[in-house]
């Protein structure tokens, strides 16, 4: 297969574009959609399942970085739900599948240890 066509792909917006594969044997053209990198854009059906991924391993790795957050921490650092977003979406977006150690490297980011943390009464 050789790649003979690249153009701007406009259901995907300015990050994606279409590409067109020639295969010299057959004469047959197959399209995809890909980055500007190259890299194969995810059909709908595997982005909608790996966004639902991304909603569960989020909601699962706050709710247990949370529960290690003492009280006091959290009314002397007002700002301590929005670190935690940040660290907890930055690993996401590197790829980490693991809640467990995504909360902790949250907690990490947060100067925790995760030893002698006081745990909430709340869930």
């Amino acid at each position: 297969m050789h790649l003979i066509r690249r153009g701007p792909h406009s259901d995907f917006g300015a990050g994606f574009e279409r590409q067109t594969f020639l295969c010299p044997k057959c004469n047959v053209e197959i399209e995809r959609s890909a980055d500007k990198k190259g890299q194969p854009h995810a059909e709908p059906s595997h982005l909608m399942a790996r966004i639902a991924r991304n909603i569960e391993l989020y909601n699962s790795a706050y709710r247990l970085a949370w529960k290690h957050v003492s009280e006091p921490q959290k009314r002397e650092q007002p700002n301590i739900a929005q670190r935690l977003h940040d660290s907890i979406k930055r690993q996401l977006s590197d790829g980490a599948t693991e809640p467990l150690f995504i909360a902790s490297e949250a907690l990490k980011a947060l100067g925790e240890s995760g030893r002698g943390t006081q745990v909430s009464s709340e869930s």
